[in-house]
C-alpha cells in the first residue's frame, strides 16, 4: 500500500495533510478525496464560509499525482441526482 496525501487547496493557498492515509491504489485516494471535498462543501455551506478549490493527492516524495476540483465534485453530485 502507498501512503498519499490530501491537500487542500483555497486560492493560492494550500494546506498540507501531514499525517496522508494508506490507500491500496491512486483510484482509491481519487474516491478518498472526492468523499472528503464533498464533507468540506458540506461543512463549508453550513458554516457560511468559503469551499476549498480543490483537494490535491500528493504522493509521499510530494509529487502531484492527481487533483479533485470543487467543479468536479459538485458534478458528481448533479449527476447522482
Amino acid at each position: 500500500m502507498a501512503r498519499y496525501y490530501f491537500n487542500i487547496r483555497h486560492g493560492n493557498t494550500v494546506l498540507d495533510d501531514p499525517d496522508g492515509t494508506e490507500l491500496p491504489s491512486l483510484d482509491h485516494a481519487l474516491v478518498e478525496a472526492e468523499d472528503g471535498l464533498r464533507e468540506l462543501v458540506s461543512s463549508a455551506l453550513l458554516a457560511r464560509t468559503l469551499a476549498p478549490d480543490a483537494m490535491e493527492i500528493v504522493s509521499e516524495d510530494g509529487s502531484l499525482l492527481s487533483q479533485v476540483t470543487l467543479r468536479d465534485t459538485l458534478g458528481d453530485l448533479t449527476r447522482r441526482s
